[in-house]
């Protein structure tokens, strides 16, 4: 009797660990959290962590077979009925599929401002809850019919696919597009402009003209795509063997991919608008969209993508190709190649046809969005204010890599130019990417969005906000005004409907950002530019990215990935490799182990140290940038603080108990003073939203965290309230009654706070302002080099050299710990700040190059040291 219960005992405690329910606390966990595991020195498998030790998103076991195999043994060796139920309990337990999580945040959903209905559209409850999959695991999702399909499941998945959607010929398409009466109107244009001498011969003009059309034709020859179905089905059928060498698994939300499959029924044109990371984005939208059976898109690449033999393989995907400069010669309008690309775009809406292009042009060099540029979309709005289309549905879409294929951009980082891809790069960069591994890949969809109720929301910038700023009154009147040709920035007749893309760019933009998932080797990337800049225990970076962790998904924002956190560190520690991390010894004499040769001391005491030198910490800010957006109001208050208290409420010099009080208004000012410094680098709010409202939510939440206390908590609820309620009666109004309400609104009374210079707190201040610091490091020291241009102007190229230089000296001399600040991208971005803050100035010399000088008034010098002074009050050290 005693032996059966002490079986039974046996068969509890198994049962209790398959269900996943060890005890916090439980010696087999202690273990693995204080193991520092030796993944610098002795991979496994280097980019790829065993099944058993990571859990990925919607990753399953395929077959029960070490069961089976169990259980053959058992029945070989005879063991008696008990044993084979010991043993299977014994069985690593089976990895859960991410699904089940109810916790799991859903992202993406349209704005309830200006698109309260389409965020209603598509979406029903069970949505949310749809889980992730991975695209690359077909059975975890069908179930071939046969042996057959059962063995040949690839082959079986492709042929079943149904590709028969609609694309117009190419022959089709040239005809509308050089018959149009916009591409005739630009020809006669270009003729008038370049042949003044024909004086009246219209033979001479016809025969010019003749030119022209020769000229449009080549034009759209050159660029047209030609989809070919079989190739589509081949490519997919081929994509789903050569991802599952590289990736671990590509992660897609059943849900947000089901919306965009319901708005592809309804037959309206889809325009999906992705963050561009990788070259792989342009055939992996393709993929995921081809596995859904949803219709190919047409898509926007640049001409420097047109190589020899992969060219054709991207133009019968759907790819067509556009100058990364509309116009050859500088000064000089190319009137039919606009006319032509314009047309194009427009007639294949007409037609039904989806499009997908890069909002932000070229891929980010600094791993975060850039900002948009709103040429190809103002052709999608002028189609349909021109009457084109009815409606189209924008989507947009977010790309995530635990590691992108390309590898990294530090050579550009640090001003080196980029050279122009060739055949044999793109071979060799194949052929590198084969012999490697990139973990895995999310793509997330945001909820597809009506452009026509974005233009006639009372909300959005073509509603009554959008006419309270611009004076417009009306969206029909706005309808009527459609450019003849060219696109966006160049021959737009109405400044109302520039401000209308741009305004919808920077939404797209805003949404598919906060639709990005966190992957695990951004978020390591992360921990160790904020919180562990020098260094940090196996133990303490395990408990720093839990907190992390917990932090993102408390904030709607959802993470690629799921497991053990030891884990999940070591798989994302061997993506980013061992060139960014060294194993150092405790102590101010660290003795740096290269090999990673252990000491003689307890492996939990050694630290992890990140290469923060140039240019290794670019590889970093690359991946780390990415969860940026996650705390960036918070992020911007906290730096704010520092401004108003005069550097004092900063890590560096807050002492615990140090007594500090701060002006709530002073606060919000200096806010959003940053706000308008680092515009060129984030979209802050979207164009439905107030600034002032988003910094004041980043204020609120420092204060819910008890970082700022006021000896008056009952006043500063009930204020805190009264505003809230003020600007929800505000939006809830009619324009009139609102402004009524604002005018005879009472002055609000200023608030004081007292930072909390408790310990934890002062940590946590130290995590937000680091997230900015190199960013505006970077920008102080563009605005220090401005004393340069006052001894003259200079080109820009020449500047821009110049600049880094500076900036690259002060980190080698140990001037500036944040070696961040020297990235090529961030200075090029502050003078594009000082342009537009009319710091600087732009002109063209007699030969097109682009020159640099001083505007105005910053050419004395006390105004220009003035200037200086109020970008570096945002120093956080």
């Amino acid at each position: 009797m005693e032996s059966q219960d002490a079986l039974n005992a046996v068969y509890a405690k198994w049962e209790n660990k398959g269900r996943g329910s060890r005890q916090p606390g439980s010696q087999t966990e202690d273990e693995e959290r204080n193991r520092v595991p030796s993944l610098l020195s002795e991979p496994r498998f280097p980019g790829r962590p065993g099944l058993k030790d990571v859990q990925v998103d919607s990753v399953r076991p395929r077959t029960r077979a070490p069961l089976r195999r169990l259980q053959s043994r058992a029945r070989r060796e005879k063991l008696s009925s008990a044993a084979p139920r010991l043993h299977f309990f014994k069985v690593e337990p089976m990895l859960m599929d991410s699904t089940t999580q109810s916790s799991r945040p859903f992202t993406g959903r349209a704005c309830s401002k200006c698109v309260p209905v389409s965020r209603n559209t598509f979406f029903n409850e069970n949505t949310a809850t749809m889980g992730v999959r991975n695209m690359l695991d077909i059975l975890a999702e069908h179930r071939p019919p046969g042996m057959l399909g059962r063995l040949f499941y690839t082959v079986w998945f492709t042929v079943t696919r149904r590709v028969d959607h609609y694309y117009p010929t190419t022959k089709f398409m040239h005809d509308a597009v050089i018959s149009s009466t916009r591409v005739r109107e630009a020809m006669n244009k270009t003729v008038i402009r370049d042949c003044e001498e024909y004086d009246d011969n219209m033979e001479q003009f016809q025969l010019e003209v003749k030119q022209q059309e020769k000229l449009a034709s080549a034009i759209f020859n050159k660029m047209a795509s030609n989809i070919w179905t079989p190739f589509i089905t081949f490519t997919g059928w081929f994509l789903h063997k050569a991802l599952g060498h590289l990736l671990s698994s590509i992660q897609v939300h059943r849900g947000q991919i089901n919306m965009v499959k319901q708005a592809a029924e309804t037959g309206l044109p889809l325009v999906f608008l992705p963050t561009h990371r990788s070259h792989l984005d342009y055939i992996l939208l393709t993929f995921l969209l081809w596995n859904h059976e949803i219709q190919a898109p047409h898509v926007a690449a640049g001409d420097n993508l047109r190589i020899p033999f992969f060219s054709s393989l991207m133009c019968h995907l759907g790819g067509f190709f556009i100058r990364r400069k509309l116009d050859d010669v500088y000064g000089k309008k190319d009137y039919v190649y606009r006319a032509v690309l314009h047309t194009y775009m427009e007639e294949l809406l007409r037609q039904g046809q989806s499009l997908e292009f890069f909002i932000e042009g070229g891929r980010t060099r600094t791993g975060k969005a850039c900002v948009p540029k709103g040429g190809l979309l103002s052709v999608v709005v002028d189609a349909y204010m021109a009457g084109a289309i009815s409606d189209v549905y924008v989507v947009p879409v977010s790309f995530s890599y635990e590691k992108t294929l390309e590898g990294s951009f530090r050579s550009e980082e640090m001003g080196i130019p980029k050279k122009k891809e060739t055949f044999l790069q793109a071979v060799r960069g194949v052929w590198s990417a084969f012999r490697s591994s990139f973990g895995q890949v999310r793509a997330d969809f945001a909820q597809p969005i009506s452009l026509q109720e974005y233009l006639d929301s009372a909300e959005s910038p073509g509603g009554a906000i959008f006419s309270h700023l611009t004076g417009s009154h009306s969206p029909s009147e706005m309808r009527r005004i459609g450019s003849d040709h060219s696109i966006y920035g160049t021959d737009i007749v109405s400044e109302e409907q520039r401000l209308l893309v741009k305004g919808l760019a920077e939404h797209v933009i805003y949404n598919a950002v906060q639709t990005t998932a966190i992957m695990s080797t951004q978020l390591v990337a992360f921990m160790f530019l904020t919180v562990h800049r020098q260094g940090t225990t196996w133990a303490e970076l395990e408990k720093t990215f839990d907190h992390l962790r917990s932090e993102i998904l408390l904030r709607g924002r959802d993470v690629g990935f799921t497991g053990k956190t030891a884990a999940v560190l070591r798989h994302a520690m061997e993506l980013l490799g061992n060139q960014l991390f060294t194993w150092e010894s405790p102590g101010n004499n660290r003795k740096k182990n290269q090999n990673n040769n252990h000491v003689k001391m307890g492996e939990e005491e050694r630290i992890l140290v990140p290469n923060l030198g140039l240019p290794s910490v670019f590889d970093l800010t690359y991946y780390g940038s990415n969860v940026m957006s996650v705390f960036l109001m918070e992020s911007v208050v906290a730096t704010a603080l520092s401004a108003v208290s005069e550097s004092q409420a900063n890590r560096v010099h807050l002492q615990e108990g140090q007594q500090l009080l701060v002006s709530r208004q002073a606060v919000l000012h200096r806010a959003k003073e940053l706000c308008q410094l680092l515009q060129m680098e984030f979209i802050f709010v979207p164009s439905c939203s107030s600034l002032e409202d988003a910094v004041q939510d980043g204020l609120d939440s420092l204060l819910h965290s008890d970082m700022l206390l006021t000896d008056e908590q009952d006043s500063a609820s009930s204020q805190r309230e009264k505003q809230w309620a003020d600007r929800l009666a505000f939006s809830t109004s009619w324009e009139d009654q609102a402004e009524d309400s604002v005018e005879g609104s009472s002055v609000v009374q200023d608030l004081s706070y007292r930072l909390n210079t408790a310990a934890v707190h002062i940590q946590r201040l130290g995590f937000l302002q680091s997230i900015l610091a190199g960013m505006v490091e970077a920008y102080w020291v563009s605005a220090c080099h401005l004393e340069v241009l006052q001894g003259g102007d200079m080109t820009e190229q020449k500047y821009l050299q110049s600049l880094q230089k500076f900036a690259i000296r002060r980190v080698e001399d140990g001037v500036s710990i944040r070696s961040e600040s020297c990235s090529a991208e961030t200075l090029k971005n502050s003078l594009k700040m000082l342009s537009h803050r009319k710091v600087i100035s732009h002109f063209f010399d007699s030969d097109g190059t682009r020159k640099l000088e001083l505007y105005g008034t910053y050419r004395d010098n006390q105004e220009l040291t003035r200037f200086i002074d109020g970008v570096g009050m945002f120093k956080t050290w």
